[in-house]
Parts: C-alpha cells; sequence; structure tokens
C-alpha cells in the first residue's frame, strides 16, 4: 500500500493512544505516506510526528466546510483506510474513500460494518486500548508488538513553556495546572469546587494555573473570581505540547 488513512473521531486521549500503531506502519510500509483524521482539538498531540506526511482535521460544523473535506478525502485515493473509531461516521468516511483495504471496528454489529471489507474483532473492555488498536495490525499481517503512546516536541513548543513557567515565578513552589472543564456538562465539576480546590492548594503551598482553550477564557476568569488565591488564567495561552 502506498497511501494509508487512520481515523481516530473521538478525544485526545483516544488520538494519544493511537499513536503506536505508527511507528509499526512506518516500518512495514517504508515508502507509503500516513495520513492521520482527527476531530478539531485533538490534532495538536500529532503535530511532530515524524511518521506522518499529512494531519486532516474533520470539520464539525459548516456544511461546505465538511464537503471540502469529504472530497479531500476522495481524491486521495487511499490504498488502506483502518479506523479506529468505532461509529458510523468514520465508517461511511472509510467507504467514501474507495480504499480497496478498509478496517474498522463494529461491537455493536450495526449496519456500518458493510462498510469495511474487513471486520476487526469486538474485544472493547477487555484489553488495553492501545491492545486493542493494535488488532488492525494483525489483520495487515503484522505480528510486531506495539510500543508506549509518543509525543514530539518541538523546539519552538519547549522553548515556549519554558517561557511560561518563567512567567509564573514559581521557585521552588509545585506548580499544579487545572484544565477545569469538559466537553459535557455533566463530566465537569461546579466551577465553586474548582475554585475550592485552587485555594486549598495555594494554602499547601502551590502555584495554580488554569489551562484551556481560548473559547474557554472568560469561565476560567469566573474561577479566579471566585477564589481568594487568584491563580492566573493561561487559557487560550498555550498549546498541548507545550504544556
Amino acid at each position: 500500500m502506498k497511501r494509508i488513512l487512520l481515523i481516530k473521531l473521538r478525544y485526545i486521549g483516544d488520538v494519544i493512544l493511537s499513536t503506536p500503531l505508527l511507528p509499526i506502519l512506518r516500518k512495514r510500509f517504508p515508502e507509503a505516506s500516513l495520513t492521520f483524521l482527527v476531530n478539531p482539538g485533538t490534532e495538536g498531540v500529532l503535530f511532530g510526528n515524524p511518521h506522518l506526511e499529512e494531519i486532516t482535521v474533520l470539520p464539525r460544523e459548516g456544511w461546505g466546510n465538511q464537503l471540502k473535506c469529504y472530497r479531500k478525502l476522495r481524491q486521495a485515493r487511499f490504498d488502506g483506510v483502518v479506523d479506529l473509531t468505532d461509529g458510523d461516521r468514520s465508517a461511511f468516511l472509510t467507504y467514501w474513500t474507495g480504499a480497496g483495504v478498509r478496517l474498522g471496528f463494529n461491537r455493536e454489529n450495526r449496519w456500518r460494518g458493510k462498510f469495511y471489507t474487513q471486520v476487526l474483532p469486538s474485544a472493547y473492555g477487555s484489553m488495553h486500548m492501545v491492545d486493542y488498536h493494535a488488532q488492525a495490525l494483525a489483520a495487515l499481517g503484522i505480528s510486531d508488538p506495539v510500543g508506549k503512546p509518543e509525543l514530539y516536541l518541538r523546539p519552538d513548543d519547549q522553548d515556549q513553556g519554558d517561557q511560561v513557567v518563567i512567567s509564573l515565578k514559581i521557585g521552588h513552589a509545585p506548580l499544579i495546572l487545572l484544565h477545569p472543564l469538559a466537553r459535557y456538562v455533566d463530566k465537569a465539576w461546579p466551577l465553586e469546587r474548582f475554585a475550592a480546590l485552587a485555594d486549598w492548594l495555594a494554602d499547601q503551598g502551590a502555584v495554580v494555573a488554569l489551562i484551556g482553550h481560548q473559547q474557554e477564557v472568560l469561565i476560567g476568569q469566573q474561577i479566579v473570581n471566585l477564589t481568594k488565591s487568584k491563580p492566573r488564567n493561561l487559557m487560550g495561552h498555550t498549546r498541548l505540547l507545550q504544556l
């Protein structure tokens, strides 16, 4: 195979747990072009990965942007697609590429299984997710053991991360970062509890800072306003790999 697409339309941690497949695919297909398709906001953990030629982000909003992405995937003429998502949308995209080899999970035994040339074993929950993803390698005839998830820091990530730490003037105090938000409200702790936690940590001698997306800055400020210790609000000022 000369052009291979991996798909993981989930969250940051899910994408990270997919990275052990990349060096093995590179070793097995040294001349292949590897592309990774992910959700917006998760692509940062793939920046600098030497095994990838391209990172494609699937837009969540705007039919025009989504159709443009669909056309791009179709025109790429992938030989093989490995869908690690286990979802209807990703299954359709796998089929839409027109690739001759289409691998994917279908643990609910839904109709999407028809979009794959081979459905991967559904052992979800019975093994570590790295090993779960690695079942795709076995389907490609690859028996190499998978390693650990990998992140690759670029020089500017290290430098800018160091500058953030310097700006906090932590001295010898421990630095604790709080990320108070979640994609779904029912998964998020109330803001006043994060404020109380920040104050408690400060009382124990820690330097506390809030991290998050640019769109979350105002929520971070609400937490700061609820505290006595006034932690630094770094939301929107750092990238994932700088942390």
